[in-house]
């Protein structure tokens, strides 16, 4: 649910500087690194924490003991100046996006979405357990999410902006019960379960903005989530 938007501003200079110095690479603005020690899937990299110039703030996003940063992600193709960021509280059930913003010389951080601390969805589609951003599309202003909602899928949600400018002002949405793996042409593209009279298969598809699938992928091809490909009409193949 959206919040009432609150900036936090984020002081580097009361930083020490032996600040994590491990952790961040010496760069202007917002950072991320990926920490190589957690096994990771692509869109589901857990960084290390969030740096600004050089310098570890990823206390100043920490409201509770057990914060996990779980997902960071430049809005423009790596520019440090503005990032999105996402922390899950497990104890608190509490999941929070962050769009950062780095200008003239000052830091701010934005919640721009969030859920109800404490309160579990009863429908799986709402769940927002394990919140992790994924990737945003800057060519259709969409920031895609993953939370933890089925025993053997996730869900995959949007924030999607009528006007950009108003980063604070997003429409959360659900999506798909699949896992995200990527963007093809402005069409997001998931791997997910489903189940027929043989038992288990693994599809993937290609979906519409709205959620629904436009295609089934052939997951048969090498690499197939860089350039997705329909099934042929006719062509049921399953994964399995």
């Amino acid at each position: 649910m959206p919040m009432n938007v609150k900036a936090i501003a984020l002081c580097v200079a009361l930083l020490p500087l032996h600040a994590l110095a491990s952790v961040c690479a010496d760069m202007d603005g917002f950072t991320a690194p990926v920490d190589q020690s957690v096994p990771g899937e692509a869109y589901f990299l857990k960084p290390k924490g969030i740096c600004l110039n050089g310098q570890d703030v990823s206390s100043k996003f920490k409201q509770y003991p057990d914060d996990v940063i779980t997902g960071a992600f430049s809005m423009h193709n790596g520019d440090g100046n503005h990032f999105f960021a996402s922390v899950y509280s497990e104890k608190n059930n509490h999941a929070r996006i962050y769009f950062l913003n780095y200008a003239a010389g000052r830091a701010t951080a934005v919640v721009i979405f969030q859920n109800q601390p404490g309160k579990f969805a009863k429908e799986p589609k709402k769940s927002m357990v394990n919140l992790t951003i994924n990737f945003y599309d800057d060519k259709t202003s969409t920031l895609y999410f993953s939370t933890d909602a089925w025993a053997q899928a996730r869900a995959l949600h949007v924030l999607t902006w009528s006007d950009p400018v108003n980063i604070g002002a997003p429409k959360e949405s659900f999506l798909h019960d699949g896992t995200f793996q990527g963007v093809y042409k402005g069409m997001p593209v998931v791997s997910t379960i489903r189940h027929d009279d043989k038992g288990a298969y693994f599809p993937a598809y290609l979906l519409r903005s709205d959620g629904t699938e436009f295609c089934a992928v052939d997951t048969r091809r090498q690499i197939w989530q860089l350039s997705p490909k329909c099934l042929e009409p006719g062509d049921d193949y399953r994964e399995r």
